[in-house]
């Protein structure tokens, strides 16, 4: 006769104490670990002390202990499924589990002691190990913060792990099958997800890992990676995914606490030492493992050995043949030859292999990913071009938009709506002749990096990374597309995040601006596979101006006023340059040069080819003076800095 329960009687701190207590071997072993952690994370503090007064010195501090928490974190969740191991070992010896059926407990209390006594096995030395790190190694409220939130995170982790390898436990008949089936479970889900968007990354142009990486799909039945996951996203400051993850890890812990009490209520006690309590365990895990296998071996078979579209014919065939192999060794493993359920998981495979291979052609259309871009009403924000700048002006996101759909476009006439594994890394297929002048002639796009990164209004994010070059170049209306990229590159909010020094509104302290005519010497020699450029435009008639402060603001607020009436900025004061080649910008211009003792290296400007900057100052500023420039010039003018105004008129742009 099948028991139920194990008395009415409750006696839920005695309990509690015998599991807590029936861990100190492991929680000794734990927080022996966590100590040496400690000791080598004091060490290192001690070591870079030295170098207290240096900038940087408390973000570096701040980051070894948060990155010590997460390999915490990571610990923990090792030791929590050694701990339910420990802990629920009653279950999987026979013995063990009559004595244990005679305690004066229901089997709701016996379940709920074990697990939270066990939990705090681990939970505790991890908390106390974890916040003697954070307070050895953080300097400001920032990285305590930080440090705290990881602690959380961990925490979580531990909750999730425990919960969900204790109602596994109860669900199997030997502490080998509980530990397989736990790291396995996880294992299958990230690794069918990370194989199923490899492929479709092969397939579709414009995805890559980060297409997916914020998306709380990752999370959803990975108890294992919600602490790395929630690390991820708060570091990166990706809101909705973060609370989406942090709601769905209570919901799951929740979830697997409550199904862990049903099956300790129902689970027969002649399980132990034997067969599974919950039969549809070992089919999934059968069915998980099968897939993942024969999707490795497909994919690495159809990257390998094959080309074009037959890639998707050699996935599919080496897809069946490893993973039915890889199915019935694994039934034999389970239930120790042809039986316990064989037909049930068979057909279980079948029904998993055929959604897998009709969703594998389906992709091989497209499925609407290769086209999808979000609305713009639905766009907070977006990230995009050369510099990575972000632009939340509605004019800019419509132009961004609109080069996106340009590239959506031209994917449509180099694929012919047919994609194939391998067919994203084939762009790029040579299409016509290239000379010499196509590099300055498409210079604008080649020199755009193709990266969008939709921010939108809920906080998910949405992103695609396109490779245009000259030999892809002719699927897209390249003509447009370099209006629409100059548009963008010559807008306000470009302007202004280019040249961030002169447009921030915080303080600088200045050491000194200089002023020099830089004068074209003759045509750049270059090798356009490998860089090998030379400098030949060189600085002539340099000056230092005054630091007079007022001086300096008036100069600032005349730049301000240029640099946004600039309609030719963007070839004006960006370094152009594509396979070492350079845009020609006359034969003189006038350069504008702010260095600072403190500060970044100004972006987007010929510093790094042209300026010999010393390492004691950084270029915190670079302006490229032309005709372009008229309240600038007058303005230096009127403070008595002769302009030779007949070198600048000779300028050109081509």
């Amino acid at each position: 006769m099948t028991l139920t329960t194990s008395s009415n009687n409750k006696n839920f701190t005695k309990l509690l104490k015998w599991a807590f207590l029936r861990n100190k071997s492991i929680m000794i072993i734990f927080s022996v670990i966590m100590a040496v952690g400690i000791i080598i994370n004091l060490y290192i503090l001690t070591r870079l002390s030295v170098n207290y007064d240096k900038p940087g010195f408390e973000k570096t501090c701040g980051n070894i202990g948060y990155f010590s928490i997460i390999l915490a974190q990571t610990l923990s969740i090792l030791f929590s499924i050694a701990s339910v191991s420990q802990t629920f070992s009653f279950l999987h010896n026979k013995r063990s589990t009559d004595m244990f059926g005679a305690i004066p407990a229901t089997r709701s209390t016996l379940y709920f002691s074990h697990l939270l006594g066990g939990a705090a096995s681990i939970a505790l030395p991890f908390i106390a190990g974890s916040l003697i790190i954070c307070l050895a190694s953080c300097r400001s409220f920032e990285f305590v913060l930080l440090n705290f939130l990881a602690i959380l995170f961990g925490l979580i982790s531990i909750a999730a792990v425990y919960s969900f390898s204790s109602l596994i436990a109860y669900c199997c008949g030997t502490a080998r099958d509980m530990g397989l089936i736990t790291f396995a479970a996880n294992a299958i889900y990230i690794g069918v997800l990370a194989i199923s968007w490899t492929v479709v990354t092969l397939m579709i142009p414009g995805l890559d890992f980060e297409s997916i990486l914020y998306a709380p799909v990752l999370t959803l039945f990975c108890p294992m990676g919600f602490a790395y996951f929630l690390d991820i996203y708060y570091y990166g400051g990706q809101t909705a995914a973060f609370v989406v993850t942090i709601i769905w890890s209570v919901l799951f812990t929740a979830a697997a606490v409550l199904l862990g009490n049903i099956a300790a209520k129902t689970r027969r006690m002649e399980t132990a030492q034997n067969e599974f309590n919950i039969k549809w365990v070992p089919v999934v895990i059968k069915v998980g493992m099968s897939v993942l296998i024969g999707g490795f071996a497909g994919l690495i078979t159809a990257t390998s050995f094959a080309s074009g579209f037959s890639t998707m014919y050699v996935f599919t065939f080496w897809y069946i043949l490893a993973g039915f192999a890889a199915f019935i060794i694994l039934h034999l493993i389970f239930s120790k030859g042809i039986k316990g359920k064989f037909l049930s998981s068979l057909f279980a495979y079948i029904g998993t292999t055929a959604a897998a291979i009709i969703l594998l052609f389906v992709m091989s259309t497209g499925a609407g990913i290769d086209t999808y871009i979000p609305m713009q009403s639905n766009i907070s924000s977006v990230t995009f071009g050369e510099q990575n700048y972000t632009y939340s002006e509605p004019e800019n996101i419509q132009t961004v938009t609109e080069i996106h759909k340009i590239i959506t476009d031209g994917l449509k006439k180099e694929s012919g709506n047919q994609y194939y594994i391998g067919s994203s890394t084939n762009q790029g297929q040579w299409t016509r002749e290239i000379d010499e002048s196509d590099y300055d002639k498409y210079s604008t796009i080649l020199n755009t990096p193709f990266n969008f990164r939709y921010n939108k209004n809920f906080g998910f994010t949405t992103t695609r990374n396109y490779n245009i070059n000259l030999y892809n170049l002719s699927f897209y209306d390249s003509q447009r597309m370099t209006e629409l990229l100059l548009k963008l590159y010559n807008s306000d909010e470009y302007k202004k995040q280019n040249k961030a020094f002169l447009f921030s509104e915080t303080s600088h302290s200045e050491d000194s601006v200089q002023l020099a005519y830089y004068e074209y010497n003759g045509r750049l020699t270059y090798d356009y596979e490998y860089y090998n450029g030379t400098e030949d435009y060189t600085a002539s008639d340099t000056v230092e101006l005054k630091k007079d402060r007022a001086f300096l603001d008036g100069l600032y607020a005349a730049l301000r006023e240029d640099i946004l009436a600039d309609p030719d900025f963007f070839y004006e004061n960006t370094n152009r340059y594509y396979y070492g080649t350079y845009r020609y910008f006359g034969d003189y211009f006038l350069n504008l040069s702010v260095y600072s003792s403190a500060g970044n290296t100004d972006t987007g400007t010929y510093d790094d080819y042209l300026y010999d900057v010393s390492p004691s100052r950084n270029l915190v500023l670079s302006v490229n003076l032309t005709k372009n420039y008229p309240r600038t010039i007058a303005y230096l003018e009127a403070n008595g800095y002769k302009i030779n105004n007949e070198k600048l008129s000779k300028g050109s742009l081509l």
